[in-house]
């Protein structure tokens, strides 16, 4: 299901880069950049989920303009998610297509990502923010993603 919805979005080249690598191949490309979280994920992947009509809409509508990037904390907290919630078995699944897709970037965080997310965790305490959240505002910030 979610192999098959993958395969329609994109044609690039899969791709795991560092954060100045996707920056140039997104200005060679003219190609916007966008982070991906869980709860997107999993609405694509989970035909039951009700967003998920929207969430395929969605991903469909970024081809060629739009690579979402795929943090692995997400991927964690995505095969986490799955797993609880649909089974072991169906986690797998889900986890070789998101490992083997080329619609995403792969973005392993770094050093400074980590210690980004943790200022953000603290200084924001007020907000209800999960620390993988934190994350992804920490990759926004250092690649300049603005929505």
């Amino acid at each position: 299901m979610l192999a098959a919805t993958l395969t329609n979005i994109s044609t690039a080249k899969r791709n795991i880069l560092p954060a100045r690598r996707v920056f140039a191949w997104q200005q060679r490309k003219a190609m916007s950049i966008l982070l991906i979280d869980t709860s997107a994920l999993h609405a694509l992947n989970y035909a039951r989920d009700n967003n998920h009509a929207l969430a395929a809409a969605y991903f469909k509508s970024l081809a060629g303009r739009t690579k979402p990037i795929l943090t692995d904390w997400i991927f964690i907290e995505t095969m986490n998610l799955t797993k609880a919630r649909l089974g072991p078995e169906y986690a797998i699944e889900f986890g070789r297509s998101l490992r083997s897709s080329k619609a995403f970037y792969q973005l392993v965080m770094t050093e400074i990502d980590k210690r980004a997310t943790w200022e953000i965790f603290e200084r924001y305490n007020d907000k209800e923010w999960s620390y993988v959240d934190c994350s992804l505002f920490a990759v926004a910030q250092r690649l300049n993603i603005q929505r």
